[in-house]
């Protein structure tokens, strides 16, 4: 007699990348990245999910740090929306 289960499981893998973005002059300069990159199964993240942030341009940086920092804060609230299943994405 052969005896069967069939289990049926769902991956999403959700990129998140960001920049925060000062106006010097005329012209718009990326000065830190971020991404992370969250797997879930079946709904529940699965192993570590990654983040990182990258400061591009240090002088425009210490220059800016209040905004810089608060876009920072405002990507980790994003990421600890997905981890925690509230939004898939944010425009």
């Amino acid at each position: 007699m052969l005896k069967t289960d069939t289990v049926e499981t769902t991956k999403i893998t959700t990129q998140i990348t960001a920049s925060s973005v000062i106006n010097n002059g005329d012209t718009d300069v990326e000065v830190v990245t971020m991404s992370a990159a969250i797997v879930k199964v079946n709904g529940k993240v699965d192993g570590w999910p990654q983040t990182s942030q990258s400061i591009r341009n240090y002088t425009l940086y210490m220059q800016n740090k209040a905004e810089c920092k608060k876009d920072m804060s405002d990507f980790d609230e994003l990421v600890d929306s997905v981890l925690s299943g509230v939004q898939e994405s944010e425009e």
